[in-house]
Order: C-alpha cells, then sequence, then structure tokens
C-alpha cells in the first residue's frame, strides 16, 4: 500500500535438539526409565504477524519474536500388571526459556512477545487393557503445575500459566471389529 513502506524481513530458526533416554529392564514385567531432551519451538507464522496491534490496524511482522527452549526430563516406570493390563506412570519437569505468550490483543488480532523462564512439573498415571472381543479400555490421570519461574512486564513470578490444566482425567472405551 502506498505510504506504508516495506514491512517485509527476514527471521532464521535453527537450533540442534538432542535426546537421550535409558531404560532398566527390572523385571519381566516392568521396566524402569528416564528421558532427558531439549525442545524447540519457533514462532508460528500467527504469532510472528504482528509486533503491534495496539490500534487495531495491521502493523509491521514481530521479527523480534524469538523461539521457546526448554529442557525436558521425566521419569516413570511401566509395568504389565496381567497380561493384558498394562500401567505407566511418569514423573516430569520442563523448564523453558522465551515461552511465546500474548502480549496484547485488540479488534480481533493479537500480537505475541516472549516471556522469561516458565516451569511445568507433573505426574501422568494411566491404564491401559484390552478384552476379548475386540474391547478395550484407557483411562489415564495429569496432575500439572505450571508457573512462570521468573517475572516478566505485570506478570509476577509464580503465577499459573494461563490455558494450562491442574488435573486432567481422560477415559476411553473403544470397540475394533475383528473379521
Amino acid at each position: 500500500n502506498p505510504g506504508q513502506g516495506d514491512n517485509s524481513g527476514s527471521v532464521e530458526y535453527q537450533k540442534t535438539t538432542p535426546v537421550i533416554g535409558a531404560i532398566w529392564k527390572a523385571t519381566e514385567t516392568l521396566n524402569f526409565y528416564a528421558n532427558f531432551g531439549k525442545g524447540f519451538e519457533t514462532p508460528t507464522f500467527i504469532e510472528a504477524a504482528f509486533d503491534n496491534v495496539a490500534t487495531g490496524a495491521a502493523s509491521k511482522p514481530n521479527l523480534g519474536l524469538k523461539a521457546s527452549e526448554s529442557n525436558n526430563t521425566e521419569f516413570g516406570l511401566k509395568s504389565f500388571l496381567t497380561d493384558n493390563t498394562r500401567l505407566n506412570l511418569t514423573l516430569f519437569h520442563i523448564k523453558t526459556k522465551d515461552e511465546i505468550v500474548v502480549n496484547q490483543t485488540n479488534a480481533g488480532r493479537s500480537s505475541y512477545t516472549n516471556a522469561n523462564d516458565t516451569k511445568r512439573n507433573g505426574v501422568e498415571l494411566s491404564l491401559d487393557s484390552k478384552f476379548n472381543n475386540g474391547i478395550s479400555t484407557f483411562i489415564s490421570y495429569t496432575y500439572l503445575d505450571a508457573k512462570f519461574d521468573s517475572a516478566y512486564r505485570n506478570v509476577s513470578s509464580g503465577n499459573k500459566i494461563p490455558g494450562t490444566y491442574k488435573h486432567q482425567l481422560y477415559g476411553e472405551v473403544a470397540w475394533q471389529y475383528q473379521p
């Protein structure tokens, strides 16, 4: 558009994200495991679309938005309780730097920014069973403590991360046709 100038630009994201894990087979039906990995999440096109939406009009791209980087650690066990029922228990800790969060919303548009540090600690327990005639059940429970680990702007360290649930319960009963 005339008078708006050149709003183009470029940005590049790259990172190596190694993962390492180990399993100890304690018995024929019980395994313990540990995993560590690095995560890297680049901004989406929508997150990078606008650097400012204060006026409700489109602004230039948000090329200053950084990718978030995380360290992910989990410890767990997998055990067959019976021939057809498996129990999984996982403890996890995720520490993220530069978490991508909403900066402001106006007239249906949002701009994003990077928060400083966040952390997520939790546990997940699940039970998976298979029965005769193609019937199976699955139930899982997750406890998640997701918080900002450092202050940024008007958000205090220790505040809950919006959009996260402290407790989640999921269950299903399924049937699969077996000719």
